[in-house]
């Protein structure tokens, strides 16, 4: 059975550790259909930007970490109303 998986990037993190800084060409936010977590992760990281680039953190897969992303299963019964909206100002 496959579930909805929300992946986003952690905004708690300091700069110098963030593989999302800067911000441009990187994707911060999946919701993807998969059987787990692990594997929701891993088409995270087989689709990202430039956060997958070894940037300020040195690492290349921040979407396989909860020290750089969430994940959370989405239930499927809820109140009605947006699931995902993304807006980016500029």
């Amino acid at each position: 059975m496959t579930y909805l998986w929300e992946l986003k990037s952690r905004k708690d993190l300091p700069k110098e550790e963030d593989p999302w800084e800067p911000w441009y060409e990187t994707k911060s936010e999946f919701i993807i259909r998969a059987e787990t977590e692990n594997k929701a992760r891993q088409i995270a990281h087989d689709n990202a930007g430039a956060e997958n680039q070894n940037r300020a953190t040195g690492t290349e897969s921040p979407w396989l970490y909860r020290k750089y992303s969430t994940c959370s299963k989405l239930e499927y019964h809820g109140s009605e109303g947006i699931i995902y909206s993304n807006y980016n100002s500029g």
